[in-house]
């Protein structure tokens, strides 16, 4: 019973997750892989939401979970890439997409009848690993670390202001799931209930927030979003700790930077950016964000 409530608040936690990050920081260049990965956490809880209820068999659990589990860690990959916003990212965006290319064979191996025994099991609520079970787990250990290293390389531009705890949650998001699936996969706990989408979804608040410097639970309405993103001028968005949240596309063309070159760092460091000749103001709003318009003079 603790577990069967602990998979659906899971579940509702990651449909929040999602509806915020869809709402809020989807214009960001990570955002929508935030919003992929999100997605994918529900499947992963619905599977196991759905099972526990009976509604569905532990074959049919599998096939709808194992659709987020294994499109987890190539999210992942997507979402730490473009918040790194590295040279190969910026080259080929797109990558990530390749990494779900084993996902999708693995996957495909669940609807193939006696040869899904090589992958995975469902036998009596209880999913047992085939053979190829190791191989994904070391794939999709790799791609966490990967991600993990990629953003762990782009707090190097980020303001130091706050940078610790940001850090820390960022680390503690990723790895905390992780070492939970580990002790889940490879330890003893019971084989029926899985603790990482539970770990996962707890985790995914101090992500979101680590990565994209924003409060949680105080969402911008969406049609406040496109207005921003569809100006004509130049604008750049900061929250109260002076960390830039978001920008439009004319602000990247004056700065001749990306987006994700420029979200998560000090709004004075983006101004520094601003050429010569080019004027910018500053105003202050509500709750100490601010929002500087460039172009002007």
């Amino acid at each position: 019973m603790p577990y069967s409530i602990g998979i659906q608040a899971a579940m509702m936690l990651a449909l929040w997750v999602l509806l915020c990050a869809w709402s809020r920081d989807r214009h960001s260049d990570s955002g929508p892989w935030f919003v992929a990965l999100a997605a994918a956490l529900v499947l992963w809880c619905a599977g196991e939401v759905l099972f526990g209820f009976g509604a569905v068999d532990p074959v049919t659990r599998d096939r709808i979970s194992f659709l987020g589990i294994l499109a987890t860690p190539p999210l992942w990959v997507g979402v730490a890439a473009h918040s790194g916003g590295t040279d190969f990212t910026r080259r080929v965006p797109w990558f990530p997409l390749a990494l779900l290319a084993p996902s999708a064979v693995f996957y495909a191996l669940l609807w193939s009848g006696p040869l899904a025994a090589v992958f995975l099991i469902s036998d009596g609520g209880i999913g047992k690993e085939g053979p190829l079970f190791d191989v994904w787990m070391l794939w999709a250990y790799t791609l966490m670390a990967g991600g993990l290293y990629y953003l762990l390389f782009a707090v190097r531009s980020w303001p130091r202001r706050g940078l610790l705890p940001r850090m820390v949650a960022l680390c503690a998001a990723v790895l905390l799931p992780v070492l939970g699936n580990a002790v889940y996969v490879y330890g003893s706990l019971d084989p029926i209930r899985d603790p990482t989408p539970i770990l996962m979804a707890l985790s995914a608040m101090p992500l979101r927030r680590a990565l994209f410097a924003s409060r949680f639970f105080e969402v911008l309405p969406v049609e406040q979003q496109d207005i921003v993103a569809g100006m004509p001028v130049a604008v750049v968005l900061a929250d109260a700790t002076g960390t830039v949240v978001m920008l439009n596309r004319r602000a990247e063309e004056v700065l001749s930077h990306r987006r994700a070159q420029l979200i998560g760092r000090s709004l004075d460091a983006v101004l520094q950016l601003v050429p010569e000749g080019v004027g910018s103001r500053v105003a202050n709003g509500p709750g100490g964000a601010q929002c500087a318009v460039l172009g002007v003079s």
